[in-house]
């Protein structure tokens, strides 16, 4: 069996990279800078508003802050591809992978690089892609849409074999 996906390496498909690692391998990690961040704006939220209730004018300086630190908690995944896309070369944004028995092959205009199917941690799915976990801090994402040779179906199963592991999906 042979699947050929391209997939544009672009601020959505490193996103959906960014979630996967945060909802599998970081999750406990996550949960807990989630939970510590939520604190940290409801502390900041009420100091404000007992600022503004005794009467000083600058409690909005606390509810600012409060404002960030659930914009931050709440963007979490577009703030990482936005920085993850800076470190892609323009010319390396597209990659062209070939999966084969033996492993699978990313090719884009400067690099090739091969790897084997034991290398990936968790394979998971996504409404738009699929995206492999090597490490906390590693990941491959391939596009639905860029499949050029087989089906999506197919190579579902095809990734759960080859690993053997199940393809988790994630909404």
């Amino acid at each position: 069996m042979r699947f050929e996906v391209n997939t544009v390496m672009d601020q959505k498909s490193m996103a959906a990279m960014s979630k996967a690692a945060r909802k599998t391998l970081r999750r406990k990690r996550n949960l807990v800078i989630r939970g510590l961040g939520g604190v940290a704006a409801a502390m900041s939220a009420a100091m404000g508003l007992t600022r503004f209730g005794a009467g000083d004018a600058n409690g909005w300086i606390d509810l600012a802050l409060a404002a960030v630190l659930l914009a931050a908690l709440l963007m979490e995944d577009r703030m990482n591809s936005a920085f993850a896309v800076r470190q892609i070369r323009p010319d390396n944004a597209e990659v062209c992978t070939t999966f084969t028995e033996d492993g699978y092959t990313n090719v884009t205009s400067s690099a090739e690089g091969h790897w084997t199917y034991d290398k990936i941690l968790v394979p998971c799915e996504m409404k738009d892609y699929f995206v492999f976990m090597m490490g906390k801090q590693q990941g491959q994402v391939y596009d639905k849409e860029g499949f050029a040779e087989g089906s999506v179906e197919e190579f579902r199963r095809f990734i759960s074999e080859k690993t053997g592991k199940p393809v988790q999906y994630i909404k």
